[in-house]
């Protein structure tokens, strides 16, 4: 009974385009992956060299921020937190401090990238260690990635909730037929990136 009911599960049509969907984020997920970490080397190695005060300097009092609020902070540390909200799209919504270790912002680039990220992330060190929806935000959030509609990020994030979200984990032929559209979007903007065309070539066969 249980094989005949794992057969049947298998075999509809909206849990089919629910298991392509996801295998098309893991694609989105690796495409942009080494394209945000050097990006965000390129971003923090701007920040640092624009702004006198961060150069060669290291944070002594290893702050730490207390969930979203991170407001006792050294003066380093203050001035990288008025650099992420400078270049951050949405300053006056939610930062998720909660994700960084201030202390490292100085030499660690992708401890800079959290701060533009989902809440949950403090243990992730590492670009290839994040989901779709973290380097999507991230795309999303700061300034470095402006030349790429938000709108068309937006989207794809709106997809990926719903996906993640669904209780059925099923989607339709007509959301699908979406999704697909809107990814196809987000990756022709960065058809320069071989890791990114090779992805939306992957996701172009699902």
């Amino acid at each position: 009974m249980v094989y005949e009911d794992l057969f049947a599960r298998l075999n509809q049509a909206g849990y089919k385009n629910w298991i392509k969907a996801g295998f098309c984020l893991k694609n989105v997920k690796d495409g942009l992956c080494g394209y945000a970490d050097r990006e965000m080397q390129c971003f923090h190695s701007t920040v640092t060299r624009n702004n006198s005060v961060l150069r060669d300097q290291r944070c002594r009092s290893s702050c730490r921020p207390r969930g979203n609020q991170f407001e006792f902070a050294c003066p380093l540390c203050n001035e990288w937190k008025k650099e992420i909200l400078k270049h951050h799209t949405k300053p006056s919504g939610i930062i998720n401090w909660g994700n960084c270790r201030p202390w490292l912002w100085p030499t660690e680039h992708w401890e800079l990238a959290k701060a533009f990220m989902p809440r949950g992330l403090a243990d992730l060190s590492r670009a290839d260690q994040c989901d779709a929806a973290a380097l999507l935000n991230l795309l999303h959030f700061c300034d470095h990635f402006s030349f790429i509609n938000p709108s068309v990020i937006t989207e794809v994030i709106r997809c990926r909730n719903e996906l993640t979200h669904s209780c059925e984990m099923q989607v339709s032929n007509e959301w699908m037929a979406r999704f697909q559209k809107n990814l196809e979007k987000l990756l022709l903007t960065l058809r320069h990136i071989p890791e990114v065309r090779a992805a939306g070539q992957q996701i172009q066969e699902v």
